[in-house]
């Protein structure tokens, strides 16, 4: 990273998008235009986690897990992280959701590959 303030910079861009869910999806295209491959995908992971968050967005949540499922050879690990965070971000709205997620992230503890695992 050529920034250190660079995650704050992209915390900040989604303090302005939380909550507004499908209304930051022009500053997201916007910005996401003018950001390097590992910065666009923490970018957008960011923007989404904080734009959907406590809406109990399905479609939302599988998105991000399917990051976290992803391996570490196609995806950054830092990418990971943000997601986990992101899924709990959108699913603490329903109490169903966040049993769900609770169930899912014990099968990535117990049957995901060792580096998930660390996350």
């Amino acid at each position: 990273m050529e920034n250190h303030f660079f995650f704050l910079y992209a915390l900040r861009l989604g303090l302005i998008c939380l909550g507004k869910q499908k209304d930051s999806n022009f500053l997201r295209l916007k910005l996401l235009l003018q950001l390097k491959n590992f910065q666009k995908k923490c970018v957008k992971t960011i923007l989404t986690s904080f734009s959907y968050a406590g809406s109990g967005n399905v479609t939302k949540v599988q998105e991000l897990m399917h990051l976290i499922a992803t391996q570490k050879e196609e995806i950054n690990p830092t990418v990971q992280s943000i997601a986990v965070l992101g899924c709990t971000l959108i699913a603490i709205g329903e109490e169903i959701g966040t049993e769900m997620l609770t169930r899912s992230f014990n099968h990535f503890l117990q049957f995901g590959e060792p580096s998930m695992q660390y996350h």
